[in-house]
């Protein structure tokens, strides 16, 4: 058996080939490096929507409320238990 034979000299193919290859890469790396940015725009924008909502859309002292409202109904629960246990 004979030993394969390559053509070790560069011709046109090669030097297109190569070009072709690292423009490529470059638009690929450009590509995503614009799309990475931009997404960590909207990311932050998206993070200072989510911090105002509380403070536009919930008046403060409507927490106030549904924590009294809560407060009312464990007392209720308690009593109700305590009942329940004395009848035991």
């Amino acid at each position: 058996m004979t030993k394969p034979n390559f053509d070790m000299t560069i011709n046109m193919g090669n030097v297109i080939t190569l070009v072709a290859l690292i423009i490529g890469v470059a638009i690929g790396y450009g590509t995503l490096t614009v799309k990475s940015d931009l997404n960590a725009k909207e990311i932050d924008r998206i993070n200072n929507v989510v911090i105002t909502i509380p403070s536009t859309y919930i008046p403060r002292n409507e927490f106030q409320s549904y924590k009294e409202r809560n407060e009312r109904i464990e007392a209720k629960l308690d009593r109700l238990i305590e009942i329940q246990l004395k009848s035991n």
